[in-house]
């Protein structure tokens, strides 16, 4: 298997952990579309693409951990994880669509690797509706003025950099 085709767990609302197969490259259109359940799932480091919709409503999902090989996330792509408290955006990341983190009302965290964010293609409406005052976005080191003057970025109050374990 090395492609989740469009829809194929669409609303099963019982699922709650998946692991993700290594041979998968592609995670497509809403696969995972309100499975409210959805509690944990396991990305390999062999996924490059995470498709519109794909966590759409994965209201039980509280953290996401995106692997260095992923370089596409949708449009919508994790809107509405209610549950979300804390996601990891590795470096190789070229793109985050519309409204990807829209309405993930209880992030505390992003952990966001990019180190040229102006080469990378962030939606401005990317993280719409989240707590912006109490989120802490952290930032490579180096990186400050870059992301503090970003369109999207600048609108985080609490902005720190990163400390390399």
């Amino acid at each position: 298997v090395t492609h989740i085709g469009d829809r194929a767990f669409k609303e099963c609302r019982a699922l709650q952990s998946i692991d993700i197969p290594n041979s998968v490259t592609h995670i497509g259109d809403s696969t995972f579309y309100r499975c409210e359940a959805l509690q944990s799932i396991n990305i390999p480091n062999s996924v490059t693409h995470i498709g519109y919709e794909a966590f759409y409503r994965c209201e039980s999902l509280q953290s996401i951990d995106i692997p260095n090989s992923v370089t596409h996330i949708g449009d919508w792509a994790f809107s509405w994880c209610r549950a979300l408290q804390s996601i990891d955006i590795p470096n190789s990341v070229t793109h985050i669509g519309n409204e990807a983190f829209y309405r993930c009302e209880a992030l505390q965290s992003i952990h966001i690797r990019i180190t040229d964010i102006d080469s990378c293609c962030v939606k401005e409406n990317a993280f719409d509706d989240i707590d912006f005052d109490n989120c802490i976005l952290y930032i490579p080191s180096g990186t400050r003025w870059a992301y503090r003057h970003h369109p999207v970025f600048r609108n985080f109050k609490k902005i720190e950099i990163e400390r390399i374990k």
